[in-house]
């Protein structure tokens, strides 16, 4: 299985997984537990997967204005993190979703 695969798979189970820094927090049914070896195996890009997922609801916001916890920038990259830039050109690398929030 893919990595995407193995994701999609644990959702369809009626599972749940979340990530936290390095770790992979999850909760799958019983009938699902085989899926475990397959998140191990694949747990840099499941991570990477997920990551991306969480940052997904700001690309709207790529080189837009935000508020970043040092102040307004601009959202200049969105991955599995966010750079936003200054106006005095320095730029700010962050790996939390909630880190920054767009203008209205």
């Amino acid at each position: 299985m893919t990595p995407l695969e193995i994701v999609e798979a644990v959702v369809a189970a009626g599972g749940e997984l979340a990530v936290n820094g390095s770790r992979i927090h999850y909760q799958i049914p019983e009938e699902a537990a085989p899926l475990l070896d397959e998140l191990r195996r694949h747990k840099p890009d499941i991570l990477y997967l997920l990551r991306r997922k969480a940052f997904s609801h700001l690309v709207p916001f790529l080189g837009k204005q935000v508020w970043s916890p040092a102040g307004p920038a601009k959202l200049l990259v969105v991955e599995d993190f966010i750079t936003v830039g200054f106006d005095d050109g320095t730029k700010m690398r962050l790996f939390d979703p909630s880190a920054v929030i767009p203008y209205a």
